[in-house]
């Protein structure tokens, strides 16, 4: 009956060593996977304070080199692949000297929303609008899906309304006035 009963005991503690091993081993597995998610978070968001200082700095090839090469941008009047919109984006950066500041950045797996306060000067003509001088700043948001560490969807709103009051035009660009670039 002692052996048994040692026996017995033997076996409750082996299970539970066993136990004991497979649960830490899946808190390790956990652990690491959490630690991979968290990683993969910052590096998008890493990503994007490049697309940011990249505009900010009006490196325009240096923002195409974040875009994988079948990237598709959306907006308010359209949407295409990135050498599409690109001369878009040399009028903001040209025209109005565009320049980004994060207010809030939020990630999660693969996708990136941020909120900034974007601000300017119309220096030069944009589309048919004249340079008058006037500075704007407006809220803009942003929606990215990053793989691999390139931007493969950006979707974009802004206040063009209160950008064009800000700077004296009549109206905002108008789709017309997109594609009278971009075709």
């Amino acid at each position: 009956m002692e052996t048994i009963l040692r026996h017995s005991l033997r076996l409750i503690s082996i299970g539970t060593l066993c136990f004991t091993l497979l649960t830490c081993q899946s808190e390790k597995k956990d652990n690491k996977q959490h630690e991979t998610q968290k990683e993969i978070i910052m590096d998008n968001k890493a990503v994007i304070q490049h697309y940011v200082n990249a505009f900010n700095s009006g490196d325009l090839d240096g923002l195409r080199s974040l875009f994988s090469p079948d990237a598709l941008v959306y907006g308010v009047l359209g949407w295409g692949k990135v050498d599409e919109v690109m001369p878009i984006w040399k009028l903001l950066v040209n025209a109005l000297h565009m320049q980004l500041k994060i207010e809030d950045m939020v990630a999660e797996g693969d996708v990136v929303a941020v909120r900034y306060i974007e601000s300017g000067k119309s220096l030069a003509p944009f589309f048919d609008k004249p340079a008058t001088g006037n500075s704007y700043e407006l809220v803009a948001m942003e929606w990215f899906i990053i793989k691999n560490g390139k931007i493969e969807r950006r979707w974009g709103a802004r206040d063009a309304a209160s950008q064009s009051k800000q700077l004296g035009w009549d109206q905002p660009a108008t789709k017309a006035d997109v594609e009278s670039i971009t075709n």
